[in-house]
């Protein structure tokens, strides 16, 4: 809750890093956005933005995949004007938007690999199989 000297001046809203894109609102007026998960969000805020008592800020969070949204220090969750810094880390309300499904590719289909791999050496005794498949998936491992 501002004061209405508070008010009146300009500031800065810092958020740390998020990942991976974000378009932040403050009092339903669009003061930022950025597409790189890992770039620190500070965002100015021009005198006026601001009222006297509880303002409202919002961000639209965006994941492309893996792990998403804050990830970053709590202590750079702040609101900043004059000499006066207001922390932003703790509970905050949220709601999930809209969830869409993966995009498949070639690479995706369940049949790709023993299509591929197994099938053509069928009519072959097989003993073993040793299968290095990579790791681009060890943040999803389980």
């Amino acid at each position: 809750v501002l004061d209405a000297a508070a008010a009146r001046s300009a500031g800065a809203l810092s958020l740390g890093t998020i990942d991976d894109a974000d378009e932040t609102y403050v009092n339903g007026q669009l003061v930022g956005s950025n597409q790189v998960y890992n770039a620190v969000r500070q965002y100015a805020l021009p005198a006026g933005l601001l009222k006297e008592g509880a303002n409202t800020i919002a961000i639209k969070v965006s994941d492309n995949g893996f792990n998403g949204g804050f990830f970053g220090d709590v202590t750079q969750l702040n609101l900043a004007y004059g000499n006066q810094v207001i922390p932003l880390a703790g509970e905050w309300h949220y709601k999930i938007e809209s969830v869409t499904k993966a995009r498949l590719n070639a690479n995706s289909y369940p049949t790709l690999l023993f299509n591929g791999m197994i099938h053509p050496i069928i009519p072959m005794a097989i003993k073993g199989v040793i299968w290095y498949q990579g790791e681009t998936n060890a943040g999803r491992a389980y």
